[in-house]
């Protein structure tokens, strides 16, 4: 068996809507997006940012299994850029989702919108570095190849750390206090913001 051992960070954005900071990323916002109160758009956007957390820790718990039945690096590099990849596509269903969500009716609510677009398409961004990095695996040993994966998961929590700064400086410099008051009484807000990064390893 091809022994490997694999960490994988991933940036779950929106940790901090808790307390009261919006999560990431930047695509380009439609600016006729239509208007949406406060605690409609804190359900929509904390609900969607909750099923996309669930379904990347589900594609991180499968990757380990998968990794642990592979036999060689040919199959292990095909496993993780698989998983990779899929990241990508989960974010870019997530963009799309907020997007079509509106822009809150508050105080700096186009504002925060578009902090949390741009965050967003950062962390895409990552992921899609990532995957493309992964494609670069080397498969001759396992020692190469669990030197690489390190590095990748090295990068994803450098962008981890750099988005959660991003989050701390928009709620700081655009505050709203209808957003903190919808995020911080919405059932969906308060499970993401108990959510913390996962990390998945084989030995």
């Amino acid at each position: 068996m091809f022994r490997i051992r694999v960490l994988v960070a991933i940036a779950v954005v929106g940790t901090v809507i808790g307390a009261g900071a919006l999560g990431a990323g930047a695509s380009r916002l439609n600016a006729k997006a239509n208007t949406v109160s406060a605690d409609k758009y804190a359900t929509s956007l904390c609900t969607s940012l909750s099923t996309w957390t669930s379904d990347i820790n589900a594609a991180s718990s499968g990757l380990s299994t998968k990794l642990g039945k592979v036999k060689n690096g040919t199959d292990a590099k095909k496993v993780v850029v698989s998983f990779l990849q899929s990241t990508v596509t989960r974010t870019d269903k997530l963009i799309k989702q907020i997007d079509t969500g509106g822009v809150p009716k508050t105080k700096n609510g186009a504002s925060f919108a578009k902090a949390l677009h741009d965050g967003l398409v950062k962390a895409r961004g990552l992921f899609q570095t990532a995957a493309n990095d992964g494609k670069k695996l080397p498969t001759s040993t396992p020692s190469a190849f669990n030197q690489a994966m390190s590095k990748i998961s090295t990068g994803l929590q450098q962008g981890s750390t750099d988005i959660a700064a991003a989050l701390t400086t928009a709620s700081t410099q655009q505050p709203s206090p209808e957003l903190t008051a919808a995020f911080s009484s919405n059932a969906a807000c308060t499970k993401l913001g108990s959510s913390a990064p996962t990390s998945t390893s084989t030995p």
